[in-house]
């Protein structure tokens, strides 16, 4: 953690300015450059699916499987995992949108419950990860199911499971936050395909895959597809994911045309029957200081524009699906190895795209003002962003400087009373009052991320 600020504070600035024809560009970097994924060991095979302005960019890179050396292509079907939970969301969203269900309607309609917990936890706190209910990935839970099948845990959790764990559960793990739960959104998916009478991967065919012509999308167990790409951790070949009751959390395999084609849905670029659907989901309907949640979705703030994203790993495969809808920025990352690569090159197409957008350019190219002593001493001291790190703020020559842990300092020039920048690395810093007026904290945003550090007394 550390070092990850360290780079962020003093990264270096880049001026190039983007446009569509960059696109191969970024992608060649993330394929062949420093960091790039040929010299990932760990990567047997992916792809990365680009949608910007108004252009779709396709790039395969290394094999299907170690011992064919079949190439992957865009047709290569991969295993989505946790990816599998927007589309469970948006089944619930498209329940909504018709008026068949209430997203605050407690789930005691639909199954039973402990009555320790009746009348607590709402639908669309299942799509929140905020029910409070078990999450079935907790040491506690593994511990469980582990013991009734060591070999193939999750192969245990099937519907008869859910259901008695909703029964069983006397207690909510402080119900109303966040807490990332498998469980969750299993038993959401219970709840849909019990009220429609209908299997998990009918009803997700059915209701999104066939209008959003997601034709190489699947919810089924079979992985006996030509077309279908193994899965590696570390260089050794893992077991496709084989889910019952969790299928609606993580069961999902489809390829990079779909998934891109599915992005473009979701950001308005093509319009089908579930479009009001799509809307309702991409609403926030919870948030916290540190993350908001649509319905499925992640939302962040990332260079000043709301982006939705969501990522899935199973035994052997990762996959990430993000979008920005100011930068018109559609990306779709799918491999056939368990890598946190998928969120390193999302970061790096982020930067690369709205990083260099005019509108956030221009906040470091505000023209900077002149503050009195009096003013900038009112913001000197020490601010920590956790143990061991500190940004050190002091004044030279009616100056003021920024200094992070084991880094040199840095000039930051005043755009306004209490905002400055340092405009050759892209940094903005806030000095935040609080309710007597004493400055507090300070607010680091660079990268699209946003860090605080409070003053030390």
């Amino acid at each position: 953690m550390k070092k990850f600020a360290c780079t962020l504070l003093f990264c270096l600035a880049i001026t190039s300015v983007l446009n569509a024809q960059n696109i191969n560009n970024i992608a060649d970097s993330i394929l062949h450059g420093r960091r790039g994924l040929v010299h990932d060991t760990n990567v047997v095979g992916g792809v990365i699916g680009i949608y910007y302005k108004g252009e779709t960019h396709y790039y395969t890179y290394g094999y299907t499987a170690k011992d064919k050396q079949k190439k992957v292509d865009n047709a290569t079907i991969f295993e989505i995992g946790s990816n599998t939970k927007v589309f469970t969301a948006l089944l619930l969203a498209n329940e909504m949108e018709k008026g068949k269900v209430d997203a605050n309607s407690y789930i005691d309609k639909y199954v039973d419950v402990n009555k320790n917990i009746s009348n607590r936890v709402h639908l669309v706190d299942l799509a929140t990860h905020t029910s409070g209910l078990p999450t079935l990935h907790d040491s506690a839970s593994m511990v469980e199911i582990t013991q009734l099948d060591s070999t193939c845990p999750y192969c245990v959790v099937d519907n008869k499971y859910i259901l008695s764990l909703a029964k069983k559960t006397d207690k909510l793990n402080e119900y109303g936050s966040f807490e990332y739960s498998n469980y969750g959104f299993a038993l959401l998916g219970n709840i849909l395909t019990t009220t429609n009478h209908s299997s998990y991967d009918k009803l997700v065919k059915t209701n999104i895959f066939q209008p959003l012509h997601m034709n190489n999308s699947s919810a089924a167990m079979d992985t006996n597809d030509a077309r279908m790409a193994q899965g590696y951790e570390e260089g050794e070949r893992q077991p496709y994911i084989m889910l019952t009751g969790l299928a609606p959390a993580g069961i999902i395999k489809s390829d990079v045309q779909d998934m891109l084609s599915f992005i473009k849905y979701e950001m308005g670029v093509s319009h089908s029957t579930l479009d009001k659907a799509i809307q309702l989901s991409q609403q926030t309907w919870y948030s916290n200081s540190e993350l908001a949640m649509g319905l499925g979705w992640f939302k962040a703030v990332e260079y000043g524009d709301t982006v939705y994203m969501m990522r899935g790993d199973t035994y052997g495969f990762s996959s990430l699906m993000a979008f920005d809808k100011q930068q018109q920025l559609g990306i779709v990352v799918m491999l056939n190895c368990k890598s946190g690569a998928p969120q390193r090159i999302f970061s790096y197409v982020m930067k690369q795209t709205a990083g260099q957008a005019p509108e956030y350019a221009s906040k470091f190219e505000k023209p900077s003002i002149k503050l009195d002593s009096n003013i900038l001493n009112r913001y000197v001291g020490d601010y920590k962003i956790m143990e061991g790190l500190s940004i050190k703020v002091f004044t030279e020559n009616n100056e003021l400087y920024i200094q992070l842990t084991g880094q040199q300092k840095g000039k930051a020039d005043a755009v306004s009373e209490n905002i400055f920048v340092s405009r050759d690395v892209k940094a903005e810093f806030e000095f935040v009052k609080n309710d007597k007026g004493n400055i507090s904290k300070l607010i680091l945003r660079q990268n699209g991320r946003e860090i605080p550090a409070i003053r030390n007394n």
